[in-house]
């Protein structure tokens, strides 16, 4: 740590030499040290604006009552620089080698003795570097010796008139580099805040302070809107969560609506299925069962009859729009007919695809505010279907469902907005006509 602050102090004082007076004198007020000499019987004094030689000598006894003093400690430049004659004051030139440069007050420190009838803790010394040679690696230096028995009473003399001694150095005449002082870093008392420096420090304050302000404003400015907007977006968002509530419960409520009407349209009605397989089977093919269940998710068909080629009747099934998937269910074998096969097949119907409003379904934009009372229909069971069979084999009823009868209910009103999808209109089904032939068969028997 002291090797820090003695840096420090230096570099600190290298940089003030760097400053101009006057721009130091109007930052910290004027820093320069009246120089003062001092002996058992009076104190010699030379103000700053005085030549060499036109100082003041004031008796020590009547020191105390000195106007000049007093004028010195009420202007707060009661900081002074001791001044040493020839005969207190040893001055050396001498040469070292360049690489204790660095060091240099420690290394001469060390061998005080070599240089001087002293050691260090009994002089105060300084020394500085007066020329380097490159080529000689060396470097002359100059050193100041003071023994601390003559230099310690003199410091406490003037301390003893409230004065603060700032350096020690060489009274006009002795060859001693200016740069050189005697006392130690230790020594020096710290400088005192002048009311120059006050007051600069108090402006720095103020700018640092009005920076300050002009940074963090526009952060608290924007601070309080975002506290005035707080209570709005919680509003917004506990609005938006009731609507997003309704919305869901709308949409959950529709989509039970909807149900029915959805499987409704999804399935291929039996009407629709019984015509697309007399339009496709060939003219020789016979139908004796048709049945049409459900598994899951699956509508399948079944075929039971006769006709010329049972491969044929899988290939037409295949290619028709409304199955797939057209598999044997058991094993063909000759029908009762000459140059007949008796076929037992089965078929995937496909699902209907849902009309656009269908599908749109619960997921319009802009739902009604509340659903229109339906009366839901109930189904109803038809009763099953004779489909018309060759003489000689037996008939087989064919379960059919038939469509679905409207429940009667009380009348109800007509919905405001339209319902996701229209529920489909069949037509009447025309009084079906038993004919004396096979079915799709066109020739007279």
């Amino acid at each position: 740590m002291p090797r820090i602050a003695a840096f420090a102090a230096w570099w600190l004082g290298e940089l003030n030499a760097m400053v101009p007076a006057g721009v130091r004198n109007w930052f910290v007020g004027d820093t320069t040290l009246i120089d003062v000499m001092a002996d058992g019987h009076a104190v010699q004094i030379f103000p700053a604006a005085a030549k060499a030689g036109a100082g003041v000598s004031i008796p020590l006894s009547e020191a105390r009552g000195s106007t000049v003093l007093r004028d010195m400690r009420a202007t707060g430049r009661e900081r002074v620089r001791l001044l040493l004659t020839a005969d207190q004051l040893l001055v050396k030139n001498f040469q070292l080698p360049m690489a204790i440069e660095e060091n240099l007050r420690e290394a001469v420190g060390f061998k005080l003795d070599r240089y001087t009838p002293f050691k260090a803790e009994q002089a105060y010394y300084d020394v500085r570097v007066l020329r380097r040679d490159s080529n000689k690696e060396t470097v002359e230096v100059q050193l100041g010796v003071a023994p601390r028995a003559v230099v310690d009473p003199l410091l406490a003399t003037l301390r003893g008139l409230d004065l603060s001694v700032g350096a020690v150095g060489a009274a006009p005449g002795v060859t001693l580099d200016e740069a050189i002082d005697l006392l130690p870093a230790a020594d020096r008392p710290a400088q005192k805040w002048g009311r120059h420096l006050k007051l600069n420090a108090a402006l720095f304050a103020l700018v640092a302070l009005l920076f300050l302000i002009a940074l963090l404003f526009p952060i608290w400015q924007k601070r309080e809107k975002v506290l005035e907007l707080i209570p709005q977006v919680a509003k917004a968002s506990a609005e938006f969560g009731v609507s997003q509530k309704q919305y869901d419960e709308y949409s959950k409520v529709a989509a039970q609506f909807n149900y029915i009407t959805g499987k409704k349209h999804s399935q291929q009605p039996a009407l629709i299925l019984l015509e697309e397989v007399s339009r496709i089977a060939p003219d020789t093919t016979y139908v004796q069962s048709l049945e049409i269940k459900s598994t899951g998710k699956i509508r399948e068909m079944t075929l039971i009859g006769e006709a010329q080629s049972a491969s044929k009747v899988l290939e037409v099934l295949e290619q028709s729009p409304m199955f797939q998937n057209a598999s044997q269910r058991a094993q063909t074998t000759r029908g009762s007919q000459p140059n007949t096969e008796r076929y037992h097949v089965s078929t995937e119907i496909k699902p209907k695809s849902l009309p656009p409003t269908a599908v749109a379904g619960a997921a319009e934009p802009n739902p009604p505010a509340t659903l229109p009372s339906v009366a839901v229909p109930q189904p109803a069971v038809a009763p099953p279907v004779e489909l018309p069979a060759k003489a000689a084999a037996p008939a087989v009823a064919a379960p059919v469902a038939a469509p679905v009868a409207p429940a009667t209910g009380p009348s109800t009103q007509p919905p405001a907005t339209p319902l996701p999808f229209p529920p489909a209109v069949q037509p009447a089904p025309k009084a079906p006509t038993v004919p004396t032939v096979p079915v799709n068969d066109r020739k007279a028997s």
